[in-house]
């Protein structure tokens, strides 16, 4: 298996793998042109700068890639990557045709496999709900395997791709918390609560005296003008 990419979610697929015994860490490869990162490093996986190589040694090829390197990621694997090999992506609001487009045409004239992942940030603790949809290539066989893959870091459901744009923006949504505990174990809401409606009208003038403040010359002034000019009705 090969993972293009080293970044945080590269990092959480991986370490989800090779913890839970998904794959042997001697049988990953993982590739970034800046070098491998310390914690992918840790889990003992193959190393490499060269996106080709891992390409070449890989059966299923994930592109953990930003959206905007996915085009030169692709451009990097051409004429290594196997038309036999799975390719999964998990690069956000790239579509599967859109991939198929960059990775350019197969040899042997077989399209490839591809199935499109969408993972959220609590992949990242292994609590994470990924969204996954298929290619119209890609096998029943192929939807298992990759199931399986990202079921290392949470929950996994197959949806059509229209809906993939959907889970992006609920992927980067930051879950809410519970409520907090007051220190006598009651609970409290996140938004403080309002004050009553009748807090204002009771708020204290700050004029000496009630016949002298500017408030209340006010009001005495208004009832004089409407009892001198009563309002009529047309």
């Amino acid at each position: 298996m090969g993972v293009i990419g080293a970044g945080n979610i590269a990092t959480a697929i991986l370490r989800g793998l090779v913890s839970q015994g998904v794959v042997s860490a001697a049988n990953v490869w993982c590739s970034s042109p800046s070098g491998p990162r310390r914690p992918i490093v840790e889990l003992g996986v193959r190393t490499t700068r060269d996106n080709a190589e891992v390409a070449k040694n890989a059966d299923v090829l994930i592109f953990a890639v930003k959206p905007y390197i996915l085009s030169s990621a692709c451009d990097s694997v051409k004429g290594a990557l196997k038309p036999s090999t799975l390719v999964v992506s998990v690069s956000a609001g790239i579509s599967i045709a859109q991939t198929s487009t960059m990775l350019g045409a197969p040899g042997g004239g077989t399209p490839w496999r591809i199935i499109r992942v969408m993972p959220n940030t609590p992949a990242s603790v292994g609590l994470g709900a990924s969204a996954m949809c298929l290619g119209p290539f890609a096998t029943p066989g192929d939807s298992e395997l990759v199931s399986r893959l990202f079921q290392a870091v949470g929950t996994v459901d197959v949806v059509a791709e229209a809906m993939m744009d959907g889970a992006r923006g609920a992927a980067h949504t930051p879950p809410r918390g519970p409520p907090r505990t007051g220190s006598l174990g009651s609970r409290t809401s996140h938004t403080p609560p309002r004050p009553p409606p009748s807090s204002q009208a009771s708020r204290a003038c700050p004029a000496p005296g009630p016949l002298t403040c500017a408030c209340s010359s006010r009001r005495l002034q208004t009832a004089a003008l409407l009892r001198a000019s009563p309002a009529r009705l047309p």
